[in-house]
């Protein structure tokens, strides 16, 4: 007898860019902090909030490789939920800021085995998200600081009041962290500038990669160093890669230069270079798709924490398909 079957999912090929509800494609853009911001902890070079030792090592005053100034905060081989508690003098209103701004440096870190946990909270009440500091910098580089910039949404603090951070390490086994962490302050202004794949609600998503095209005007070996993107030198910020599923940060990194997006897999597909200005375009291709649902708190972003106005042109597409069955979107 002769049957024929019909897969159970079919896959309708679609293009989804990056999209900002203000800029749409557009990713060149300029961004700066500004306003007046608290001031966290720098090492004690300036007058902020009060940092006390619960559990680890710690030293709120060190002077051996601070990121600015004289003195940092540092944690010297550091074990699981070592804890240091930084108290506000008053109450700081999250409402009327923007983002948790600093600079961290990983002496010695284990990305398998270490994590550094920030975590707020109001009268000895936690508020908003606990996050990890590690999603929002590069946990590979060891010897150098790093900036880290998480958005006031990510902490789930835009409506809420506190007076307390911590600081929580967690540590299954391996190495014992030591880092150091400077200029760590609340921005007042300057929310990142985030660029979303999102899907429609009742249907699924499935992104089997990533394209990018970048345009500045460059030409010749300007528009190839490891350090830089085309022109635009290293970043101090960077660019964070985030995926979210239900609310749930699963993955997330940050690009910087030409050599972090290679590293992260994303690879030059074409350049174009006329002589006065070069085209990038790049992919990365996922051994196996990402899937998203119509969920609000589900997306693919890039966040742009950095002055990207002199490139001529940057924009983001996901490639995949939209998942239907037996005719219907899929749910």
């Amino acid at each position: 007898m002769m049957v024929y079957t019909d897969p159970l999912e079919q896959y309708e090929p679609q293009f989804k860019p990056f999209l900002n509800d203000t800029y749409g494609i557009a990713m060149n853009q300029t961004f700066a902090f500004g306003g007046t911001p608290e001031l966290i902890h720098d090492g004690t070079d300036n007058a902020g909030w009060t940092g006390a030792v619960v559990a680890g090592t710690w030293d709120f005053s060190d002077t051996t490789n601070p990121s600015a100034g004289s003195n940092c905060v540092s944690l010297t081989s550091g074990d699981n939920l070592d804890l240091a508690t930084f108290s506000d003098g008053t109450e700081t209103d999250m409402s009327t800021h923007s983002a948790i701004h600093g600079k961290i440096r990983l002496d010695t870190y284990s990305q398998s085995q270490n994590t550094i946990t920030l975590q707020f909270l109001n009268n000895a009440v936690n508020e908003g998200n606990s996050v990890l500091i590690d999603t929002y910098i590069d946990t590979s580089i060891t010897g150098s600081y790093q900036s880290f910039v998480i958005p006031m949404a990510d902490l789930g603090l835009t409506a809420s009041t506190v007076d307390q951070c911590d600081l929580i390490v967690g540590r299954t086994g391996g190495v014992k962290p030591t880092f150091r962490v400077d200029e760590w302050q609340i921005e007042e202004t300057g929310d990142p500038i985030e660029f979303k794949v999102t899907t429609d609600k009742n249907t699924k998503y499935r992104i089997d990669g990533i394209r990018f095209l970048i345009t500045d005007n460059v030409t010749g070996a300007a528009g190839q160093s490891y350090n830089k993107i085309l022109g635009l030198a290293k970043l101090a910020n960077g660019i964070t890669f985030v995926r979210q599923l239900n609310g749930v940060v699963k993955f997330s990194t940050v690009f910087r230069q030409m050599q972090d997006l290679r590293f992260g897999g994303v690879s030059v597909q074409d350049r174009d270079d006329d002589g006065t200005n070069t085209s990038l375009m790049m992919e990365v291709k996922f051994d196996n798709p990402i899937i998203i649902n119509g969920s609000d708190d589900t997306f693919l972003r890039l966040s742009i924490a950095d002055d990207l106005s002199s490139l001529i042109a940057f924009q983001a597409t996901a490639i995949g398909a939209l998942v239907t069955t037996g005719g219907l979107v899929a749910t």
